[in-house]
Formats: C-alpha cells, sequence, structure tokens
C-alpha cells in the first residue's frame, strides 16, 4: 500500500499597514534572502516568551523578504514545536522594510505547560539519540535514525482521511513525543534528530505532490530520505522500508517524488546525483530495522525462497556470515493448505540479543557466537504473530488473523542479560501527604499568601504532584490539558504502578510523561476516553471533568443529598454526582454544582490542586 502524501503548514502571509495588504505572492515571487544570526537570536527569545508581536525595524527585512527569511528560521529550528508558521506583519511603504511582525502558536501546546511539553520533548530525543554509538560512520547514524523514527512514530492516516489532522501531527513533538505525525511532523523530527547527531539534513518539500522528506549530507553527499514513505499505512510492528532511504535524485523519482527542484519550490532540495545507495545497498529488500549490535557490527534478516509458501529466514552479519536460520510459514487462518507469501518477521535488539520472531515463536541469538533459544511460544487461537517491538522496557508481538487485520498487542519480559535501559518521563513522586513542611519556602512569586490556593499550590509542589511551570511560577489561572490533569491525579494517589499493559488509546505512547497514569486511570474506571481509541491528552479539562476524576477515584461514592437547584441545573449529565459529591465534601463552594456553565469552564491550576488538596485532606 502507498503512502499517501500530504505537506500542511502552509504559511499564511497578510502583510498591511494602514489598512493597506501586500497578498501572498507565489513562492518563486519571493526574494532570497538569509537569516541574520541577531534576528534569528531575536526570534528565539520571542517565540519563547509568547511574545504576540516584536519590532523588527532595526533589521531592515523587507516585505518581499520576511517569508523567505521566517521560512529559514522555522526550517532550522523544528524543536521550536510550539510555533504555529502563520503571521502577520506590518511595513514602511515607502521604504518596504518590516516594522511589526506578529506572531502565533500552535493550538496544541500552551504557555504554562510548555516546562513539561519542553521535558517531553528532551526526553524522546535523548531516547533515539541512544541508537547512535560511538563511532559510527554518517551513513549509519542515517540509518540507525531512519529506522528509529519509522519503527516508533504511526502516520496519522485516520484523520487525515477525515480530514481532521490536529496541529501536533505536522511538529517534531507529534512524531518524537506522541509518536503519530503525518509527512511534516516526521521529517522535521528527523531533520532535529540528525542535526543533533552531527549530521548536515534540511527539510524538503513539493507543492505537486503536497509532500515533505528530508535531504542528508554523507561524506560531503547529498541524498534523499523519506521516512514517512518507509513507514507502513496502516502500521505494522516491527516493520520499517528502506525503498526511501539514501536515493539519489533518479532514486527518489522513481518511488514516486518529484517538484522538489522546481523553480519557487519553498523548500528546494539540493542536488543528490550520487546514484552508489540506489541498488545493491546492504539495506536493500529489507523490512525490519538493520541492528547496530555492542560489537559495533550490523545484523539483518535476509528471506530466501521469496514469494513461496515456505521460505528459509536467515540472520546475517554485515560480513555476510549466517548467524542463525529458520524455516517460517504464515498459514492463512481458516484455511487449511493456505499459505501467506510475504513474511512477517521483525527483528529487535535487547540485552546483547537479537530477537527474531516467525508465526507462532520468538528466539533469541547471540549475536557474538549465533546460539539461539526459543523465549517465547505462541499457542493461543486468536491468529499468527505478524511483528515485534521494544516498547517500554518489554517485547511487544502482535496477534493478528491476518497482517492486514487489526489485531492485539502482547508483551513479554526481555530475555535475560544485561539490564534494558528505559526512559520514563517522569521523575520519581513521593507518596502524597496532606501537609507542607512548618519552615516551608514558597517557590512561586504568583501564588500569594492569603489566596485560596496558596496551601494547595505549596502543598502540590512538596508532595511532587506539580513543580510549577517555571522554576519561580505556578501559573494559577493557567488551564491543565487531560493529561496533565490525570497525571496530578495519579500522583496524588501515590503515583501507583499499572498492572496491566493494556492501552485503549493510539494518542497515548510508551514514552508519554501521562503514560502510567493513563493506564491506571482506566484500570480504576476513572476514565473512558473520549471515545474507544483517544484519551485526547491535549484537550483542555474542564471542571466537569477533573472533578469527575476524583470522584471516580474515591470509588464513586453516592451523595447524600442533591439540592433542588442542582437537580434542575445538573439534569442527567454524567458530572451529577461528583459534583453533589464534590460540594459535600467541601472541595467546591456550596451552589457551584447548581451552576450549569460552570461544568464546560476550562479548570484553571489553582482549581485543579484545590480540588485535589481538599479531597486529601478530606480522606484523613
Amino acid at each position: 500500500m502507498s503512502k499517501i502524501k500530504r505537506l500542511i503548514g502552509t504559511v499564511l502571509i497578510a502583510a498591511m499597514i494602514c489598512l493597506m495588504a501586500v497578498p501572498a505572492g507565489l513562492p518563486g515571487d519571493v526574494y532570497a534572502a538569509s537569516l541574520s544570526s541577531d534576528f534569528e537570536d531575536e526570534l528565539l527569545a520571542a517565540y519563547g516568551a509568547w511574545d504576540s508581536s516584536i519590532d523588527i525595524t532595526s533589521y531592515g527585512i523587507k516585505v518581499d523578504e520576511i517569508s523567505s527569511v521566517l521560512n529559514e528560521f522555522w526550517h532550522k529550528h523544528p524543536e521550536e514545536f510550539h510555533v504555529n508558521r502563520a503571521y502577520s506583519c506590518s511595513y514602511n511603504p515607502a521604504s518596504r522594510v518590516v516594522t511589526k511582525l506578529t506572531l502565533s502558536y500552535c493550538d496544541a501546546f500552551s504557555k504554562t505547560g510548555m516546562r513539561e511539553y519542553n521535558r517531553a520533548y528532551a526526553t524522546a530525543v535523548k531516547d533515539a539519540l541512544s541508537q547512535v554509538k560511538s563511532g559510527m560512520r554518517d551513513m549509519e547514524k542515517a540509518l540507525v535514525l531512519h529506522d528509529y523514527l519509522a519503527l516508533n512514530c504511526v502516520y496519522d492516516q485516520a484523520n487525515y482521511a477525515a480530514n481532521t489532522v490536529p496541529a501536533v501531527d505536522y511538529t517534531a513533538y507529534g512524531a518524537l513525543v506522541d509518536h503519530l505525525a503525518v509527512c511534516q511532523g516526521y521529517a522535521l523530527a528527523y531533520q532535529d534528530l540528525c542535526n543533533r547527531a552531527g549530521l548536515e539534513c534540511i527539510f524538503v518539500d513539493s507543492d505537486s505532490i503536497a509532500h515533505a522528506w528530508n535531504e542528508v549530507k554523507i561524506d560531503g553527499v547529498w541524498y534523499h530520505v523519506d521516512v514517512t514513505w518507509d513507514d507502513p499505512v496502516p502500521d505494522m510492528i516491527g516493520r520499517v522500508n528502506h525503498d526511501n532511504f539514501l536515493r539519489s535524485d533518479s532514486g527518489i523519482a522513481s518511488t514516486g517524488h518529484s517538484g522538489w527542484a522546481l523553480s519557487g519550490v519553498t523548500n528546494p532540495g539540493k542536488a543528490a546525483p550520487d546514484t552508489r545507495y540506489d541498488s545493491g545497498a546492504l539495506w536493500d529488500g529489507t523490512r525490519t530495522q538493520i541492528v547496530y549490535t555492542a560489537a559495533g557490527k550490523y545484523c539483518k534478516p535476509e528471506i530466501s525462497d521469496k514469494g513461496s509458501t515456505s521460505q528459509k529466514l536467515s540472520i546475517k552479519t554485515e560480513a555476510g556470515k549466517t548467524l542463525a536460520s529458520f524455516d517460517t510459514q504464515w498459514k492463512v487462518d481458516g484455511k487449511s493448505n493456505s499459505y501467506w507469501t510475504d513474511n512477517y518477521s521483525a527483528l529487535a535488539y535487547a540485552n546483547n540479543l537479537l530477537l527474531v520472531n516467525d508465526a507462532s515463536r520468538i528466539y533469541s541469538v547471540n549475536p557474538s557466537n549465533g546460539k539461539t533459544e526459543t523465549v517465547f511460544t505462541y499457542s493461543g487461537s486468536e491468529g499468527n504473530i505478524y511483528g515485534i517491538a521494544l516498547q517500554h522496557g518489554k517485547l511487544a508481538y502482535l496477534v493478528s488473523k491476518a497482517p492486514d487485520k487489526a489485531g492485539k498487542l502482547y508483551y513479554i519480559e526481555l530475555p535475560a542479560g544485561t539490564t534494558a535501559v528505559v526512559t520514563d518521563p517522569t521523575d520519581p513522586i513521593p507518596v502524597p501527604t496532606v501537609t507542607v513542611p512548618q519552615d516551608a519556602e514558597n517557590p512561586f512569586k504568583d501564588v500569594l499568601k492569603g489566596t485560596y490556593f496558596y496551601d494547595a499550590a505549596l502543598w502540590a509542589y512538596y508532595n511532587g504532584i506539580t513543580t510549577g511551570t517555571s522554576e519561580d511560577t505556578f501559573s494559577p489561572a493557567g488551564t491543565c490539558d487531560r493529561g496533565q490533569t490525570l497525571t496530578f491525579l495519579w500522583r496524588a494517589s501515590g503515583s501507583p504502578e499499572p498492572t496491566s499493559n493494556t492501552n485503549p488509546f493510539y494518542d497515548v505512547k510508551p514514552s508519554d510523561y501521562y503514560y502510567k497514569a493513563v493506564l491506571w486511570g482506566v484500570e480504576k474506571g476513572i476514565t473512558t476516553g473520549t471515545s474507544a481509541n483517544t484519551f485526547s491528552p491535549k484537550n483542555r479539562c474542564t471542571q466537569a471533568q477533573v472533578l469527575t476524576f476524583t470522584w471516580r477515584a474515591n470509588g464513586e461514592p453516592e451523595p447524600s443529598n442533591i439540592s433542588a437547584t442542582a437537580a434542575s441545573q445538573l439534569g442527567d449529565t454524567y458530572y451529577k454526582a461528583a459534583f453533589a459529591w464534590a460540594e459535600e465534601r467541601g472541595m467546591i463552594s456550596a451552589g457551584f454544582a447548581g451552576k450549569a456553565s460552570n461544568a464546560s469552564t476550562a479548570a484553571p491550576r489553582c482549581d485543579i490542586v484545590t480540588y485535589l488538596y481538599k479531597n486529601a485532606m478530606a480522606s484523613r
């Protein structure tokens, strides 16, 4: 199945002064201009502070140049994922110099939440870059980052098909933290990872096919890389293709790419004439990751007798040595003598062991001596194993009736060996108390003594429920999204480990800081999500949601009395009992539950910690 191609994030240009507007020209009408280091620093500071506008008169940038200058900045800094690539500007009609630049921001993020967003992004980047080992050649770095991104990100086909792609999917954050993106998110993430690994990598797009990808410089020569098109749709666990990795201009054109070198393209590619990797490369025909072992050598699977019902799977080293081989067959469910002719083995690496699957077993292979052991045998009736992958410190395997059918993910412990390194984006959180040290200092300049949330904010800080939005701010009026709110409640409950790995939500991934909180919330019946397969962690949390979460965490106690006014206002809403219970418990003021408009209002941070604090006090 071919990858659907799309690029979103087109720049909106609305330059005006004195009610005059300069219409957006075609890309070819925009003058080329360079991003100066001073203006770059100014933009970084402005975007970091969430400024709404800045005066840029002193930089002398003409209105005809501003688009290309901003475009250079945006594609130089994919880590500025909270930035919306729309802007407006005012300019002097005589000199055509831009005087004022109005900035905008991605609605998937909030200023008050940036501390946690940045921490989550830094953790995800660190995890990805752990694939790059000391002594690797540039080609090897590009390869392992390509494979990591394809294995750990899912193309958001459902939202693309419904024309409801959320803004975060177009960012590097979407690809690396949420593990859900479209082509622009993949390309920005790959660029950021390559740049951090010391590779020169650029963002390339084509209006003619509405798509974005990358070019990377290897040993002084440019090559095309398209991780999006190398990630199967629908997603297949453990599967990564290499048809669009390190291709020349002619090579990438042969896979369906076009339009990147046309005059007027916003992000034209570099000339890439070298064809050395177009055929006969190490990764040719490989549909799973190429593993770089601790010994510094590559291992990959090779399939013989392709297209037949009985195939031999061999694990080969970079030098061509066969470490192990297996006979494999994938039987068609419900048909006694029918077999799939493709191969669905995937390769993983953990604890200095190679891991590979066939239709019913998972094997470990020691890369130093080829010793092979069966570490798991599937004996259920739900189908075959169609791939494996490392997820959250365990080995995930997919069982399905057919390779193109939705299946179920199961998990087993990793085979014994060196302890696997699993990065958890949350710091250890102590079990909270309901007190604050008597000599405790107030770390927040915006939490004043005498306010109703003063004790709650300090309680939350000293018990690890939230550290605030910066070193000295709490942002009491700021809102929280659903992921943050459920995490606060989970921490206030002692950060219990979820007892199951069952995750019904495709928008909640193991590397998310709220992952354990959501799994715990599902186990305890605290949340059922916003649909059968979405939790919507970035959506603002309403008063009704936070009070209902807290009520459910307490076992859904029946309120002893609901006033007539509250009953009339609340009707048969899902939060009726939660509001009445919260009022009885002293968490909300009398009459709050009877005001229907309060339910849909976004809950500010000061209210959320106050509810949790009062609940903890009442539970003593």
